[in-house]
């Protein structure tokens, strides 16, 4: 309302006066058209709880007069769903006619406007950093990768290179056979080949040998090249010394550069499960490497000896990739539904399953079969009813989506009683959450399961469907802590859809972030909580619906719908350092060393038995920040009493690593029964440190933090106020 100078309601109408501006070459010029406009909020029963935008104009007549317009008129006519329809019409100073606009619609704006998001890769130079004299580890492939980085390493640099066997043996000097999946083995292999210091670099290119899936077997043996390895890898490389880079490389797993297509969207599994590593041990800065379809060794021998920040890299013909989301517009107005043939809802009788299937309904679908593990409920048996009533033919089948055999028997009992497949909507899937320390084998695999297995199967076994849609999750584009095999599972789904297009049949996979009420998640606070605080809105089931509704006609591949919490993302640098696709959508995150190193500072001034109350203080601070409860000052409270898991307990160890500079095991920080415990831990692990110098007068006292509390991020205020609240003294 700034062109605005003053407003006044009279008989249903609105008049107002326009603050000057000069035309500058225009009829009227745009600023005061667009104040104008503002206009259509003020008469009597104008909404005000939606934003509306120019739609259309039934008539525009200009009277060719050249004064400037000082007064703006607005005469409502109606309001219908969100559509605002008024007459306009602006007068210069001695009240004669400038522009009409009759009939002029103004749409709302949905809350749901720019929830749509896309992977756009951008290029960047190759990097160019002084090549690392460290030793690496090379866990080898059987496609010749490995052969040629290590034709290309300079004699001088330490390097072992494990190839893949049965059994542990050495074969010479740095070169051993073994299974990399067995943890002790692995293990032996540190312990032999790096008994000195741990290596610098380590390589897994375990996940290049990944066959595609097509049954349980195939499925297993993905599961364990692309995840299991690196999950054993991860855990025996823990507590032995300076924490190496990890990279992770796949081939031909991500939609990147000229060609969007993918050719082996098995080995995404390595990157979703890599995504999830990088939240829950930063100090690996797990870097993912897609190659593409054939060679690409030069480029990854650069990407790897003279490796840069850029954690996600696509490596292409045309050279080096990165990926950011954008905003992505969906390119139809939510297409309809043919009411011919069966639209199947897998995990149909779930929350999802339902906000789906009404949807489908809405829009034209006649014909659904649900397919769920389980029986329906009262609940649901009473909805299913409600379909019924109103002339929506429901089926009912019962599988597990991995079962081949269940699957086949109930496709073919549905073909028979109702006729072929017109489309397969995936909403299935299983949560199973764990950190790295907690995970099992047969935990990932059944996560793995449904969304791996299934969509293979479900692809294989409709083939005279014409859509797919994958309910996929931002975990497998950003990563998600105490989610890796989940975080696989649904970078799986990005890259099958992309891969279905080498065949010409239509998928799409959508990144879903939080649901509020329905879906996995919905059921677990903890991971609600978790979701909220990396910068994930939830979607009400309405809101989700609607969105579902948007794309069901798109012909992208995919698409990310997310409420992203702009305030969160500008206030938490880190969020976006450890999420390098929200990198151009935070513009407004301030620089993370704006107060990067205070608590640091602050522990450099103590020493001796001020230290252990410092460090008292600084872990109840960071224990309440990480469960959002209050921890008394005595510090014995128990540590599982206050509510804290294993996954906060990983965002313990990370937030030490970040503010002080300490890489504490997580095993041990696991083990601590107290908050006592952990500064003692803590103190163990520190550095031993002089008692600070007092500054000479009229010099600046470095020992002191100077960033004025206003400067501080929220989180970090919290912290020194109770730090304060525990040493006054303290600066």
């Amino acid at each position: 309302f700034r062109g605005l100078a003053e407003g006044h309601r009279a008989d249903g109408a609105a008049l107002a006066r326009l603050t000057g501006r000069p035309a500058e070459g225009h009829l009227i010029h745009p600023a005061l058209l667009d104040a104008a406009l503002h206009t259509a909020a003020l008469p009597d029963g104008a909404p005000t709880d939606r934003a509306f935008v120019p739609a259309g104009t039934g008539r525009l007549r200009f009277t060719g007069r050249r004064t400037a317009p000082a007064w703006v008129t607005c005469h409502p006519r109606s309001l219908s769903g969100d559509t605002l329809t008024c007459d306009l019409r602006l007068w210069d100073a001695d009240e004669h006619l400038v522009l009409e606009a009759e009939d002029l619609r103004l749409a709302a704006l949905s809350p749901l406007d720019g929830a749509l998001f896309e992977t756009r890769w951008q290029p960047r130079p190759d990097p160019a950093g002084r090549p690392d004299r460290g030793s690496w580890l090379i866990l080898a492939d059987a496609t010749g990768t490995a052969a040629g980085l290590t034709g290309r390493l300079d004699p001088s640099v330490p390097h072992v290179v494990a190839r893949r066997g049965p059994r542990f043996a050495a074969e010479g000097p740095g070169r051993y056979v073994l299974d990399t999946a067995d943890p002790d083995q692995l293990a032996r292999l540190l312990d032999e080949a790096f008994a000195d210091a741990p290596p610098s670099r380590v390589v897994q290119l375990s996940a290049l040998d990944a066959p595609a899936v097509t049954d349980d077997r195939t499925a297993e043996e993905a599961a364990r090249l692309c995840c299991l390895t690196t999950l054993h890898l991860v855990r025996a490389l823990a507590g032995r010394g300076p924490a190496p880079r990890l990279f992770v490389v796949v081939r031909g797993s991500q939609a990147a550069g000229d060609s969007t297509r993918v050719a082996h969207p098995q080995q995404a599994l390595a990157w979703g499960f890599g995504l999830a590593l990088d939240q829950e041990h930063p100090e690996l800065s797990t870097t993912l490497i897609d190659l593409p379809e054939t060679d690409g060794t030069d480029a990854l021998w650069t990407a790897l000896a003279h490796a840069d920040d850029e954690r996600l890299v696509a490596l292409r013909d045309t050279g080096r990739l990165v990926p950011r989301l954008t905003r992505a517009r969906p390119d139809d107005d939510g297409a309809g539904v043919s009411p011919d043939g069966v639209h199947l809802v897998t995990g149909g009788l779930g929350g999802l399953g339902r906000v789906v299937a009404e949807q489908l309904v809405r829009r034209g679908a006649r014909r659904l079969a649900l397919l769920s593990r389980g029986t329906p409920d009262a609940d649901t048996a009473a909805w299913i009813a409600g379909l019924r009533d109103d002339g929506v033919t429901v089926h009912l089948a019962r599988a597990d989506v991995a079962d081949r055999a269940a699957l086949t028997f109930a496709l073919d009992t549905l073909r028979r009683d109702a006729g072929p497949v017109a489309s397969v909507v995936h909403t299935a899937g299983v949560l199973d959450d764990a950190t790295v320390a907690n995970l099992t084998d047969e935990r990932v695999l059944r996560v793995l399961a449904p969304k791996v297995l299934g969509t293979a199967l479900l692809t294989e076994l409709t083939p005279e469907a014409d859509g797919l849609v994958l309910f996929a999750s931002a975990a497998g584009l950003l990563g998600s802590a105490g989610q890796a095999p989940y975080s696989a599972a649904n970078a799986f789904l990005d890259a099958w859809a992309h891969h279905l297009s080498r065949a010409g049949r239509p998928a799409l996979s959508l990144d879903w972030g939080a649901w509020s009420g329905v879906g996995m998640a919905a059921a677990f606070a903890a991971r609600a909580a978790e979701t909220g605080r990396s910068g994930l809105l939830p979607f009400t089931p309405q809101e989700g619906g609607e969105l579902f509704a948007r794309v069901l006609g798109t012909t992208r591949r995919q698409l990310a719908p997310l409420a992203l919490d702009r305030e969160l993302l500008a206030l938490a640098p880190d969020l976006v350092r450890t999420r390098p696709l929200l990198g151009d959508l935070a513009g407004g995150t301030r620089a993370a060393g704006d107060t990067d190193g205070l608590a640091a500072k602050a522990l450099a001034a103590t020493t001796g038995a001020d230290r252990a109350t410092w460090l008292e203080a600084y872990v109840r601070a960071r224990v309440n920040a990480v469960s959002g409860g209050t921890v008394d000052a005595s510090g014995t409270a128990a540590l599982k009493e206050l509510g804290l898991d294993s996954l906060m307990l990983v965002r313990l160890r990370n937030d030490f690593a970040r503010d002080l500079g300490v890489e504490i095991p997580a095993a041990e920080v696991f083990a601590a029964t107290d908050t006592r415990g952990l500064a003692r831990m803590l103190a163990e692990a520190l550095p031993q440190r002089a008692a600070p110098t007092t500054a000479a007068p009229g010099e600046p006292d470095r020992g002191r933090p100077d960033v004025p509390d206003s400067e501080l991020l929220p989180a970090t205020r919290d912290v020194v106020r109770l730090l304060r609240s525990a040493r006054p003294d303290m600066p």
